[in-house]
């Protein structure tokens, strides 16, 4: 693939015998003369240096055969081709001169509790985002800015790496002994029915004992503490282990109604590179209240790695229809158990479980699924008094 300087300014192509060659490229060397050679035996130079080729050749014994010659000069009606030519080389050059000098993708890293999104929204009130330019960057005042707007960030450090921002963040750490019980007086009650396994009291009076049956809301632990005749009132603390005996059903019906689209229509779609937005297409329509109109973003990606700043938005109205249907047997059974393994995970979160007893039935309108648990938990709940109460 021949130059484009050999295009702009013009060229001799020949065919020369390589074996002769040696002194021949010696001789150039010395001279100064630019070729571009080929493995099988084509050599490129600009027109200009034609004759002294020519002489090279017949100086060297080396034996050659002009193949095409492109007079840049003589060929005026190629002017306006090779300055289009030039003018896009140079366009290309400012272009990608532009675009080196932009942000185009910021990368975090090092954050576990603080979000992404959290560090973009600091980054961008210190007017560093992705579009911005580099030259307007202060990278060390951008540590010191982040720094100083997030409590929960304790160090940062912003690098640079091409167009890409490295972003490394080192969160605070939370500080235990800073954390203190609001002042005040509290009892300590049951949020559970349960039967009192175990009772440590650290501070108060308890009122009950362990192989005791309580409601949710009994009263476990006064907040009092009596010395003699003195009386003394506190926040109660302690730790109230009961076991729980409950009961959780879940049921599905036979019958259900569903949405589903029955037409869909592109309506809009632009392109947004950096934070502006082109429209290629909209589409403008009454839309009837069936229709609900819904959003993609597909992120275009350099060789499907590294996303660029560059996204297509597009819009689609969807015309919505409900259809009811009828769940078969296992169909109910399947989505029973579903609903009931979401139960149990809520409820048997953090605490130990004795026992579980699983069964179920088809009613008249479905399928029902019960439950038995029995499970030990801490079944204490701090509840505040006031002393002038009556």
């Amino acid at each position: 693939m021949r130059n484009i300087d050999l295009l702009i300014f013009g060229y001799v192509k020949f065919k020369i015998d390589f074996t002769k060659a040696d002194k021949f490229f010696s001789y150039l060397l010395a001279s100064g003369i630019p070729i571009i050679s080929k493995d099988d035996g084509i050599v490129y130079a600009f027109y200009k240096d034609k004759a002294a080729l020519i002489n090279a050749f017949d100086k060297c014994g080396v034996d050659y055969a002009v193949l095409k010659e492109y007079d840049a000069l003589r060929n005026k009606d190629k002017i306006p081709t090779r300055i289009c030519l030039c003018v896009s080389v140079i366009i290309s050059i400012l272009v990608v001169v532009y675009l080196s000098g932009i942000v185009w993708y910021i990368e975090i890293s090092g954050n576990e509790t603080v979000s992404d999104a959290i560090i973009l929204n600091a980054l961008k009130k210190c007017n560093f985002y992705v579009g911005s330019q580099w030259k307007d960057a202060d990278l060390g005042k951008i540590e010191v800015n982040l720094q100083s707007k997030e409590p929960n960030i304790s160090w940062v450090s912003v690098n640079r790496n091409g167009c890409v921002a490295y972003i490394t963040v080192v969160e605070s750490k939370a500080n235990n002994s800073e954390i203190t019980k609001e002042e005040g007086y509290y009892n300590i009650i049951a949020k559970e029915d349960c039967i009192i396994e175990n009772i440590s009291v650290s501070k108060g009076t308890p009122v009950v004992n362990v192989g005791d049956t309580v409601k949710k809301g009994d009263l476990l632990v006064l907040g009092m503490i009596s010395t003699g005749e003195k009386i003394e009132y506190c926040a109660a603390e302690a730790v109230v282990i009961g076991r729980v005996n409950k009961v959780l059903s879940v049921a599905v019906d036979r019958k259900t109604e569903n949405t589903e689209v029955k037409k869909s229509k592109l309506v809009s779609c632009k392109i947004k590179i950096f934070e502006i937005c082109v429209n290629i297409f909209k589409k403008y329509s009454n839309l009837n209240d069936k229709c609900v109109i819904i959003e993609k973003k597909e992120k275009i990606s350099l060789f499907g790695m590294r996303p660029l700043p560059v996204e297509v938005i597009k819009q689609y109205s969807l015309e919505l229809v409900k259809k009811e249907s009828i769940f078969e047997d296992n169909e109910l059974i399947e989505i029973a158990g579903y609903r009931m393994r979401s139960v149990l995970d809520s409820v048997l979160k953090d605490v130990d479980l004795n026992s579980i007893k699983t069964y179920g039935a088809f009613i008249d309108q479905g399928y029902i699924m019960t439950s038995e648990v029995v499970y030990s938990c801490d079944v204490s709940e701090p509840r505040e008094f006031f002393l002038n109460e009556k």
